[in-house]
């Protein structure tokens, strides 16, 4: 065997075993890929399941706001608005949803607003009544600290303490009737 021939001998040896070396390394990479391709569909998967929870959740959130006679709003701890019922809508903002609004942009009162703040500082619930125009409304706001939100409830009790006054009045009137003649 001449050197020449040993050489080309020597030569096709280690491009066999580079050869080799890549088929191994693309084997690897094949099953990498496949794992990758398992674990991204698996992730796919879970995305989807968790997608699905979240629908039903916001559908029974929903449900719960439709069943409500008050306005409810969810806010996040920087107090902005993540979810409201249609009467929250109707309320403050004639209809039109505000979402990823600030609360006190949607309420438009200092007073409401302090009652959310109240309750994120002490972290307990908080009842507030104030006159919102022409309106007398009445506050709940409950900070939901596993979610880090606040719950608000808001009813409009101007009939209420309208129906109050002349109940009053009524009953004053009557005592004043009852009194005139026996004076």
């Amino acid at each position: 065997m001449s050197a020449l021939q040993l050489v080309l001998l020597l030569v096709s040896c280690v491009a066999l075993a580079a050869l080799v070396s890549l088929l191994v390394v693309v084997r690897r990479h094949r099953r990498s890929e496949r794992a990758a391709y398992a674990a991204l569909a698996e992730a796919d998967a879970a995305r989807r399941s968790l997608e699905a929870t979240l629908d039903q959740e916001r559908s029974q959130l929903d449900a719960l706001g439709q069943a409500s006679q008050d306005a409810l709003l969810l806010l996040d701890a920087n107090r902005q608005v993540i979810w409201a019922n249609q009467i929250a809508w109707d309320l403050f903002r004639d209809g039109k949803p505000g979402l990823d609004q600030s609360f006190i942009s949607v309420v438009r009162d200092y007073d409401l607003n302090q009652a959310v703040a109240d309750a994120l500082a002490s972290n307990r619930q908080m009842m507030r009544q104030a006159a919102v125009g022409e309106r007398m409304l009445r506050i709940w706001a409950t900070p939901v600290e596993s979610f880090g939100t606040v719950a608000v409830a808001v009813q409009d009790v101007t009939e209420l303490q309208r129906l109050g006054r002349a109940r009053r009045d009524f009953v004053a009137n009557i005592s004043h009737e009852l009194r005139t003649p026996l004076a």
